[in-house]
């Protein structure tokens, strides 16, 4: 690791209603390095991490308990490996524009009452242009 601390800018929550509706979610850190070939060539190699929820955690009809749930575990187990929660937000895989991740209709406002709960943010959905979508990855050949 190079730095003292990870940094993390968030969790991403998704939501399944496959079998049932439940909740997971996952949050990505970072150290503080950059790709420097001086660095590397010492042993300084940057490092990232990626935590995620092994399962989806079933809402039972109150998806607010078990969003609760997801979000505590991340923010614990993300804190105790020592990152770092830096203007922390909290975002939903698709944001609600793409039918491969739907989200219940009132998904903007549990995302509200977490962030709220945490004292995080979460991002604008206002400034987009009608029938914006959330840019895929795509893996290269």
């Amino acid at each position: 690791m190079i730095g003292k601390r990870y940094w993390s800018t968030g969790i991403r929550i998704e939501y399944t209603d496959h079998v049932n509706p439940a909740w997971g979610g996952e949050v990505d850190f970072f150290d503080e390095g950059w790709f420097e070939r001086p660095d590397w060539l010492q042993g300084a190699v940057s490092i990232q991490g990626h935590l995620r929820t092994r399962y989806f955690v079933p809402s039972h009809g109150a998806h607010r308990d078990a969003l609760t749930v997801v979000t505590d575990t991340l923010l614990r187990d993300a804190e105790q490996l020592g990152v770092d929660f830096r203007d922390p937000t909290i975002y939903a895989t698709g944001d609600g524009e793409d039918p491969e991740y739907p989200l219940p209709e009132d998904w903007r406002e549990l995302l509200d009452e977490q962030a709220d709960r945490l004292g995080w943010s979460r991002p604008s959905h206002d400034s987009r242009p009608s029938g914006w979508r959330a840019p895929r990855l795509r893996v290269l050949d």
